[in-house]
């Protein structure tokens, strides 16, 4: 489905009713909810605007209030009175709730919108627990249809699926819709066949009259347009059945290998690297792939995968045959390896450990420039002289700490590697939001130090007149550090993240950035398991990329993960469940979760990713 509007659907909101007006009161305070709905018929999404009227009963000049997120404890939104009108009105727009539903997300005809519980502050009232949650019928709500067939390999080219023909998986069949030419307005979508060749496409078919249902031309290469494959399909009317892509090859060729590893590597730390190669045609072949290691690490074959054939010196060497692009039915088949290695004593911080495959190049290899690859891994260790770290430090990677933990202890270390000593050292250090600034404790340092605070969340360590000598003159005197305690927002929610980088800036020069250390509340038993009657789960949530999805009575057939902004970052079909997504490309937040089974009936759930 291609996100042309901003689209969110957070579906964990599926048991909200539509409510009528709200009103609550605390105190001087009093606030009536608007909501103001609208639907658009032609891009056939809804959008909601909601706002607080407030009225505080006894102000004065500089009386403030303010609209907080119950879950965070982040500011939404604030007024100041400067006339000092009382009663006081005041309007306060509501930016965190989801404004977009598409029609297709509907659920029985509702378009649902859901954001966390709203505060409202003012002085001593507060109002906790405003409903941010809404749901509205859409009766004039766009109909959608289908197009379906099946995506084979068409090896006796009767156009038919048949004999030795092949299913193929993961071919994406995409669709356009628009009135009477694309430049009126073309509504696009997408879909990727299943493990048994099968596609389902839905389109918007409200207005539009021309649908396209076309694989796009990369797959050209392998598959060329034929009486039996022509590219592309045009239907004037929904829905259409059995439109069947029959895939004949074409011979090419274009073999290519590989390498893959981790981010980084430490000294002494075994860590697995994935040499491959890959045939992007119908044809088979047959050849060796070659891994030449870096003489800085050591190679165990034992805790391998698929280990090497030939090893000679740092060569490592693989035989391959009858590598074809449809082996199984996957539209992309590789030969491939997990190499067990362990850098040795002698690598540094900064060094890089580099890695070069190279393949069989076969007469008939449509392109030889992609036969070899480089990759390189830099070296880092847990101590860096130019670092920060945090007690608790916390379990695992997001360091974990249980909730009502108070007090983070920050120690930044600092190191003069240069060839001169230091006149004036800085360091600025910026707080998130979650912090408590007015916590803020100097505890020690290891020079004479002057704090200052350039802003409220924002400070800054001078050392005036440091002559800190460098490495090269003085190892030991050449070190520094200083260190400060914060308090921790007691109303952080479950899985909420504390980070924190500092910024050193010898003399003149540019700033040395350090280390970001992380803190995360952790997660009570069964927060984040979103299983209902239907039994679907995701797991582990929050995530560090990996996620592993599993129902008991849904069949998951597809998976779709939007941002918050509904841009479509991931879809892939699932191979059954439970089913595992690797997610680790995509940026810490939170996404969602679209899951459909072959009938294209929906599921959606959070997630949140913390790598």
């Amino acid at each position: 489905m291609k996100t042309f509007t901003k689209l969110v659907f957070l579906v964990l909101m599926l048991s909200v009713k539509p409510l009528k007006a709200q009103f609550y009161t605390a105190g001087d305070i009093s606030t009536y909810v608007n909501e103001n709905f609208f639907h658009d018929t032609t891009w056939c999404w809804s959008m909601i605007n909601v706002e607080h009227l407030i009225t505080i009963q006894n102000s004065f000049v500089g009386d403030v209030v303010q609209m907080k997120d119950e879950t965070t404890g982040n500011l939404v939104a604030s007024e100041t009175n400067l006339t000092g009108v009382s009663p006081w009105n005041v309007i306060l727009p509501v930016v965190n709730i989801n404004p977009i539903v598409q029609d297709n997300w509907l659920n029985a005809g509702i378009a649902y919108f859901a954001g966390p519980p709203i505060k409202i502050i003012c002085g001593p009232d507060t109002i906790y627990n405003i409903t941010n949650m809404f749901a509205h019928p859409v009766p004039d709500a766009c109909t959608y249809g289908s197009v379906t067939g099946m995506v084979y390999a068409d090896f006796n080219n009767d156009c038919i699926f048949n004999g030795s023909d092949i299913p193929l998986q993961n071919v994406q069949v995409s669709a356009n819709a628009y009135m009477n030419s694309p430049s009126v307005g073309t509504i696009s979508s997408g879909a990727y066949s299943g493990t048994n060749g099968s596609y389902y496409n839905q389109i918007q078919e409200s207005w539009l009259v021309n649908f396209d249902v076309f694989i796009p031309s990369n797959y050209q290469f392998i598959f060329p347009l034929s009486v039996c494959n022509p590219g592309t399909f045009n239907f004037t009317s929904l829905s259409q059945t059995n439109v069947d892509f029959a895939m004949q090859c074409s011979g090419n060729l274009d073999i290519r290998s590989y390498v893959g590893g981790p981010v980084n590597a430490r000294p002494m730390m075994p860590f697995l690297l994935y040499p491959s190669v890959s045939n992007t045609g119908c044809d088979t072949t047959s050849g060796t792939l070659t891994l030449i290691l870096d003489s800085r690490v050591t190679y165990n074959a034992a805790l391998s995968s698929n280990p090497a054939s030939v090893v000679n010196g740092d060569t490592l060497i693989w035989y391959y045959s009858n590598l074809s692009n449809l082996s199984n039915g996957a539209y992309w088949n590789s030969f491939s390896a997990g190499v067990h290695l362990t850098p040795d004593i002698t690598v540094n911080i900064g060094d890089t450990l580099c890695f070069y495959t190279s393949t069989t190049i076969p007469a008939s290899d449509a392109d030889i420039t992609n036969n070899n690859s480089y990759s390189c891994i830099p070296i880092v260790n847990s101590f860096d002289p130019n670092m920060k770290e945090v007690i608790p430090a916390g379990d695992g990677p997001l360091g974990y700490i249980p909730e009502g933990t108070g007090k983070l202890t920050y120690k930044i270390h600092f190191q003069n590697t240069g060839t001169a000593e230091a006149y004036n050292i800085s360091i600025i250090d910026t707080l998130e939001s979650d912090i408590i600034t007015g916590s803020f404790r100097f505890l020690s340092t290891s020079h004479t130090c002057s704090p200052e605070w350039l802003a409220p969340n924002i400070v800054k360590f001078n050392f005036y007149n440091i002559m800190l000598p460098d490495s090269n003159t003085n190892e030991p005197q050449s070190h520094g550090y200083v260190q400060f305690s914060v308090e921790i927002d007691s109303s952080l929610a479950p899985g909420m993240s504390i980070e924190n980088t500092a910024y050193i800036y010898f003399d003149f020069n540019a700033p040395i950035v350090t280390n970001t250390v992380v803190n995360t509340i952790e997660i009570p038993l069964g927060l984040y398991d979103f299983s209902d009657s239907d039994g679907i789960k995701l797991y582990p949530n929050p995530s560090n990329g990996k996620v592993s999805i599993s129902s008991k009575d849904f069949e998951i057939n597809k998976i779709q993960i939007y941002n918050l902004l509904g841009e479509l970052m991931f879809e892939n079909n699932a191979l059954g469940t439970p089913s595992e997504v690797d997610l680790s490309h995509l940026s810490n937040g939170m996404y969602v979760v679209k899951i459909m089974d072959s009938e294209s009936n929906s599921k959606v759930r959070s997630l949140v990713i913390r790598k």
